[in-house]
């Protein structure tokens, strides 16, 4: 139903690859208009070489859903809410394909 419900209303989108090597993270952000919903996709190779990564949303100051990193699981929430990825550790410079990566996906509705 939510699938239909974007295709229906949805004109225009927008898809990123993001790629975190050791000490990188995002701070908390939203995903502005006219982005309505986001859905991300975790990636990395199996077994993970590196600890941290997890995907947080900020429903407000007091409520935050912790999202544990595991590959190929997406997440899919509004937008406009606060949301990160916590800082990735690893024991060593590993190949950039051991590296973690996530693509987002974003439906949008644009004025023609």
């Amino acid at each position: 139903m939510l699938f239909s419900y974007l295709l229906l209303r949805s004109n225009f989108d927008q898809t990123h690859l993001a790629a975190y090597g050791n000490g990188h993270y995002y701070k908390k952000h939203i995903d502005l208009p006219p982005c309505f919903l986001t859905a991300n996709v975790m990636l990395s190779t199996e077994p993970r070489k590196f600890r941290g990564g997890d995907f947080e949303i900020h429903w407000s100051p007091d409520e935050v859903t912790k999202i544990a990193f595991v590959p190929r699981r997406m997440v899919l929430f509004p937008s406009a809410v606060q949301h990160c990825v916590t800082n990735i550790e690893m024991d060593e410079d590993l190949d950039f394909r051991d590296w973690r990566f996530s693509m987002q996906y974003w439906p949008q509705y644009r004025e023609r």
